[in-house]
Order: C-alpha cells, then structure tokens, then sequence
C-alpha cells in the first residue's frame, strides 16, 4: 500500500525507502528479517547511506542487527566516511561481527593512503578469524597496485596459508610492473619454506611463458607444492594441445608428490 506521493518519484533511493517502511510492519519477524536483508543489500548497492542505516535499525533480532551493521561499515567504508563507519562499529557487540567491520575499516584507511593505521586495526582482528586474512590479502593488493609488491608480500607473510590463491594477484602485478626475475627475488624476503613455494608457484601461476614457468616450478623446495605446481601446468598444457608437454609434467608432479 504505497504512501501517497510515492507513484511520483520512482527512484531507487525513494522506493527502497519505502519498501524499507513497509517491511518494518511485517508481524512474523523471520520474513521481516528477509525482507529487510535485501533492501539493506539494495541500497549498499546504490549507495544509500542515510537509508542503510534506517534499515539496518528495524532489524528485529540483535544477532541479525549486527551484521546489518556491518553492512552499513561496508558501505561507508566504501564511500571513504571513515569517521561514520567508526561509529556504527560502535554499535555493534558481537565479536565476529565487529572484526568482519574492523576489516572493511581497515582497507578503507589503507585505500585512502594510511597503510600503518590499517595495519594497527588488522592486528585488533584476532588471528583465527577470517576478516583478518580478508583485510590484509586487500591492504596487500592496494600496495602492490601503487607499486611496493615487496611490502605487500610482507603483509601477506602470516596469514598466507588462509588462502594462497590470493598470491597469484600478487604476482601477476609483480610482472606486469617488473622482470620475471624480480618476482623470483620476492620469494627471498622469507625464510618460511611453505610460504617461498607458494609464492614460487604463485609466480608460474601467473608467468605466461612456458620455459619460464618450467624454470621456476624446478626451484621450489617443497615437494608437495612442486607436484602442485606441476599439476597446474599440466593442466595448462593439456588445454593447449600439448599433450607431450602435459604428460611430462604430470609424470614430475607424481614423483613429487
């Protein structure tokens, strides 16, 4: 049942505005929640702030109201008001909830510049959880892209194991900026052998010449993530058409592993 003045400005802003209002009347809090849940990703979408955080205050169930906050934070961080999302994390008491905000607040500061505050507010992030590897896998890739791969690797170095795929990124900035031999050098900035492989294989995952991608899978010293590594080139060859080059390569991923 549309307010009256409603038909006259059908903008996305307003109708979700409205949408928002007429949830809120809805008895059964269950398909309140629902409702409310995908108008509050709508207007994230959009870029509602002021009607976000109206909607993200009808959520009926404080569990589900933090994580509404949440999205609030996102959207806000997002749109660089950092100051605005410091204040929703305010208003936000379950722990998981407020490191998954502190995360997005933490890559809003590095992307405006403030690498050492986003570092402080990742380290508040407890190291078993998630947001943690999701804030400093960004901060990594904001630094790489302007340029300082070396320091992104060094972000990257404790939290490596949540999600190594997230390397290939890394790397593929490396050589698109660098030498080949450069990205090789990168794996020397660490002493932990599981974290030097990945970042080797990272580097073939995201060299385009085959003889190159060769050479480097040759070097990594743990054997498990050589056969990996070999295994993928494989892969790579057999999509090809060369089925001489795949199978050799398989055969050096079986030895290895």
């Amino acid at each position: 049942y549309p307010s009256s003045g409603w038909a006259e400005d059908r903008s996305p802003l307003t109708l979700l505005r409205e949408a928002s209002n007429n949830a809120a009347r809805i008895a059964n809090d269950t398909v309140k929640r629902n409702a409310l849940l995908d108008i509050l990703r709508a207007q994230q979408e959009i870029g509602d702030e002021a009607g976000a955080i109206e909607t993200a205050e009808l959520e009926p169930l404080l569990g589900n109201r933090n994580n509404s906050w949440v999205t609030v934070v996102e959207l806000q961080a997002s749109k660089n008001n950092i100051t605005g999302a410091e204040q929703t994390l305010a208003r936000i008491s379950e722990q998981i909830a407020r490191a998954n905000a502190l995360s997005h607040i933490a890559i809003a500061y590095a992307a405006g510049g403030d690498i050492q505050r986003a570092h402080q507010l990742s380290a508040e992030i407890p190291e078993n959880y998630a947001a943690r590897g999701a804030a400093l896998y960004r901060i990594a890739e904001i630094q790489a892209k302007s340029g300082d791969v070396p320091a992104a690797v060094r972000t990257v170095q404790d939290v490596w194991r949540a999600n190594p795929y997230s390397l290939i990124p890394l790397m593929q900035l490396q050589l698109a900026t660098g030498s080949p031999d450069e990205a090789v050098q990168l794996t020397e900035l660490t002493e932990d052998q599981g974290f030097k492989s990945y970042l080797l294989w990272a580097v073939t995952m995201a060299e385009k010449n085959r003889m190159r991608q060769l050479n480097v899978a040759a070097t990594i010293p743990v054997r498990g993530v050589k056969a990996l590594t070999y295994k993928d080139i494989a892969h790579r060859q057999l999509t090809e058409g060369d089925v001489q080059g795949c199978l050799s390569s398989l055969t050096i991923a079986t030895q290895e592993a």
